[in-house]
């Protein structure tokens, strides 16, 4: 069965193509067993490798260079982190069948925090705001900015002005209120914080639970340096008071630096909303909830 395309300009993607390329470039792994991962992600599809390993294959060209910055940095992040991250096994070079880079990364347990919820909300907060300090503390000598989330919120002006657009005959969301919202924001000076690695997409997808409690942080492939801001979003994708206050507060953030969390997560829900709003409606969802929360947060 070829795996549904969320993007144009994807190729076909079916177990006889992991098969195969397993067979060509990682034997040791070739007899293994192959499951699709039912998976919210929208830049890579997942095979469980057996029952230790698990094969990530871009979906779409943007993804390409994602396992070789995994591989490269991930080692490093780890110690710095209050849970686990993916442990790279396996990089796997592009085809004539296949034109990306792929890889295979130890299989971590747990379910994720969208149908497996953290039992104490705000345990799960100190978590999330201990794995935003930690990723603030590795070194950013060698790293570089990459990707719209490595920029500036003022540069999204054009793209979440176009979202605002599009989402206005669905009706999903009070689009009125959030485009007064995001202009209040980004019409605020551009941020003179120092620039820090963060994930770029924390959230109850890309989040593992074991036993009630945040245990691993999973899919990297935005890691950049940027506005420590952008990982502030788990706030409002994830936390609802006072969960969200215990995670500001662990975090010492200024008044600037979190409305600046919640602009960036505004605009990155209300241009996920529009164009997953068919195709994934579990990231659809996230984004929806997100921007709920922020409006009625500034109501």
């Amino acid at each position: 069965m070829t795996v549904a395309k969320l993007h144009p300009g994807e190729v076909d993607i079916n177990a006889a193509l992991v098969q195969q390329l397993l067979r060509q470039q990682a034997p040791a792994w070739a007899d293994q067993s192959l499951t699709l991962v039912d998976s919210a992600g929208t830049d890579h599809v997942l095979y469980q490798l057996g029952t230790d390993a698990v094969v990530r294959l871009p979906r779409i060209g943007w993804a390409d260079d994602q396992a070789a910055r995994e591989s490269a940095w991930l080692p490093i992040i780890a110690p710095f982190l209050p849970v686990a991250v993916p442990q790279p096994l396996f990089l796997g070079a592009p085809t004539i069948v296949y034109p990306w880079h792929w890889s295979i990364y130890r299989w971590l347990p747990g379910d994720d925090a969208l149908s497996s919820p953290p039992t104490d909300e705000q345990a799960a907060a100190q978590i999330l705001a201990s794995i935003v300090e930690g990723m603030r503390l590795v070194p950013t000598s060698g790293g570089s900015r990459r990707g719209s989330r490595g920029g500036t919120l003022q540069a999204r002006h054009d793209d979440t002005h176009a979202a605002l657009r599009s989402l206005v005959p669905l009706g999903l969301v009070d689009t009125s209120r959030a485009a007064q919202l995001w202009l209040q924001w980004v019409a605020e000076p551009v941020s003179a914080d120092a620039a820090v690695w963060f994930h770029t997409d924390i959230h109850g997808g890309n989040l593992l639970v074991v036993d009630g409690r945040i245990s691993a942080l999973i899919d990297f492939g935005g890691l950049t340096l940027g506005d420590p801001a952008v990982d502030l979003t788990v706030a409002w994708s994830m936390l609802s008071e006072p969960a969200r206050s215990v995670f500001a507060e662990q975090l010492a953030v200024d008044p600037t630096q979190w409305r600046r969390g919640q602009a960036w997560a505004l605009s990155i829900a209300l241009i996920q909303l529009p164009y997953y709003y068919v195709n994934n409606p579990v990231l659809a969802g996230i984004a929806r909830r997100t921007i709920q929360t922020i409006l009625r947060a500034n109501a």
